[in-house]
């Protein structure tokens, strides 16, 4: 055996379905002689008007023959269903959020600093054919549920405190 660590809460399913498990091997050189892996879960929920799906990130280094974990928790992937969104008569609507990550060349308490770069994108949805009655032989109303929106990349510094990465502007 190389190294192990136990974390007690890093596989959790909050109501939800844990989808899987994985190991994540980026090049997360954070030191000379350093380099992080991840651990990654995925995790959803299915039903109608309440799609969820997130993935999670943990990033490990190894201190001899134990396992430290240095990043909790950060959300690479997450898709969540917001009919509350949609435009009157619209059902679907969802937003779909990625974050990369990559090393910068900055250090703090002797780790590099990591870029996370978030970029979310909204659906609008279809027309909830539903409403429509079904006596009626005239065709429904066209329903505008609106387009495809792409916000512009946010790009967020994440720094090393000497114990685990957190947002530059988190507080300790």
């Amino acid at each position: 055996m190389l190294a192990e660590g136990r974390v007690a809460s890093a596989a959790y399913s909050d109501a939800v379905r844990l989808e899987g498990v994985g190991i994540d091997t980026g090049r997360y050189h954070l030191a000379p002689g350093v380099r992080a892996f991840g651990v990654t879960t995925a995790n959803s929920a299915h039903c109608y008007q309440c799609a969820y799906s997130e993935s999670a990130l943990r990033l490990f280094v190894r201190e001899g023959r134990r396992l430290r974990q240095v990043l909790e928790g950060l959300a690479p992937a997450e898709t969540t269903s917001d009919d509350d969104a949609a435009a009157p008569g619209c059902i679907g609507a969802t937003v779909e959020t990625t974050r990369t990550i990559a090393v910068a060349p900055t250090r703090h308490a002797g780790y590099a600093d990591l870029v996370v770069t978030t970029q979310v994108v909204s659906q609008p949805g279809f027309a909830d054919e539903s409403t429509e009655s079904a006596e009626s032989t005239a065709p429904a109303a066209s329903v505008d549920c609106g387009r495809t929106t792409t916000a512009a990349p946010v790009a967020e510094a994440w720094i090393y405190d000497g114990r685990r990465y957190r947002a530059a502007g988190a507080p300790r």
